[in-house]
């Protein structure tokens, strides 16, 4: 082989389906449902052995009825950067602090809530995906790459335009 052709053979595709399902009762899905779940499944792990696939990244909603807090109180990269910070609601990334916080709250004898919410950033122009926007932008980058509108990955909406950095190296080709 020569340039950048690579042999990507994995070896052979075995069935993943050599077990047995349980006898069906009324009311329980389909054997044909219950294997291709398996099978869609044992694809995501396969996927992610051999490819780099995006995982769900969360970022946690925190809202407090009680108490407050102040900048001061996270350690640097706790604090999700580009959302918005309130003293009483604040987006962590991770959900220890996040149930600290919630607790405490608790504690003083307010509501705190803590919500899991799934985000990414956009490879294209850095926007914060949040929630469903999230998801389907990571389905996305599973794509081939070739189905991408851009070479840093794809498009995250109909406005995404790759974001032209000045006097450098990695600029993009249409600047």
């Amino acid at each position: 082989m020569r340039g950048s052709a690579r042999n990507y053979d994995f070896g052979q595709i075995v069935d993943p389906l050599d077990i047995i399902l349980p006898p069906r009762r009324p009311g329980d899905p389909s054997s044909a449902y219950l294997a291709a779940k398996l099978k869609r499944r044992i694809g995501d792990g396969r996927m992610r052995r051999f490819r780099a696939v995006p995982v769900a990244r969360r970022a946690w909603f925190v809202t407090l009825t009680a108490t407050e807090t102040k900048e001061t109180d996270f350690e640097p990269g706790q604090l999700v950067c580009g959302l918005e910070y309130r003293p009483e609601q604040f987006w962590v990334h991770a959900r220890r602090v996040a149930r600290k916080f919630s607790e405490r709250d608790q504690r003083a004898g307010g509501v705190g809530a803590v919500f899991p919410v799934e985000y990414r950033h956009c490879k294209v122009c850095n926007r914060i995906l949040l929630a469903e926007a999230a998801r389907s932008y990571r389905e996305r980058e599973r794509w081939p790459m070739h189905t991408w509108q851009y070479p840093e990955g794809p498009a995250c909406s109909v406005d995404c335009k790759p974001v032209i950095i000045r006097n450098s190296k990695y600029r993009s080709k249409a600047a």
